[in-house]
């Protein structure tokens, strides 16, 4: 597990992802920060839930570990209001409490948390939550710049009246398209096809296109 963090940590990045820590108590900032500078994680650590909310927007950490017990704000409020900031929203969030009842853990799920972590900490436990949680969000980031990607391709050829391009008899649209886009398109068809045959027809030859 930990070869491959350290592998995905290299390969996605050439600057390694912050961390922030926010805890009023100085011997669990200190502690944290030993264990994440272990796995090679860049920290910023803050003592109270204010000066979060100051910083994060500027920051954009990669992963935000929250305490819930905190004077003046606790993790809870810190956690909403982080949430109705649009440079925040997507941040993964995840409780770092001693409040350890189910009822505790079940309240930081049910205001929307990324995921609860009691104290004290395991090391192993920690390392393994953080990595999913910052491998799933550079996943998401992946699919939705797909997605853009896809949805230009699809303006393409709409402006160009091209809706099935990949028609093995007819040059007319095939010589409309880039040839590796046709497999792609292709692909893409596939899935579709079998809702309405009917509709898969080439618009240069009017035959039922063999996706």
């Amino acid at each position: 597990m930990e070869e491959l963090m350290n592998q995905s940590r290299s390969s996605t990045t050439a600057q390694e992802p912050l961390i922030l820590v926010v805890d009023d108590a100085p011997d669990n900032l200190k502690l944290l920060e030993r264990l994440l500078e272990k796995q090679g994680y860049r920290i910023q650590i803050c003592q109270s839930g204010r000066e979060a909310l100051q910083i994060v927007p500027r920051l954009r950490p990669a992963l935000i570990l929250l305490d819930i017990v905190m004077p003046e704000m606790d993790g809870y409020e810190v956690y909403r209001q982080l949430r109705l900031n649009p440079r925040a929203k997507d941040i993964p969030i995840i409780f770092l409490s001693a409040m350890d009842k189910t009822e505790d853990i079940v309240r930081g799920f049910q205001l929307g948390a990324s995921d609860y972590i009691t104290k004290p900490v395991n090391p192993a436990e920690l390392y393994a939550r953080i990595f999913n949680h910052i491998e799933l969000k550079r996943l998401k980031k992946e699919l939705n710049e797909a997605a853009v990607r896809i949805e230009a391709l699809i303006e393409r050829l709409t402006a160009a009246e091209i809706v099935f391009p990949a028609c093995d008899g007819c040059e007319k649209s095939r010589a409309l398209v880039a040839p590796s886009w046709v497999e792609t398109i292709r692909s893409m068809l596939m899935a579709c096809k079998s809702l309405n045959p009917e509709a898969f027809r080439c618009p240069g030859c009017s035959k039922p296109t063999q996706v």
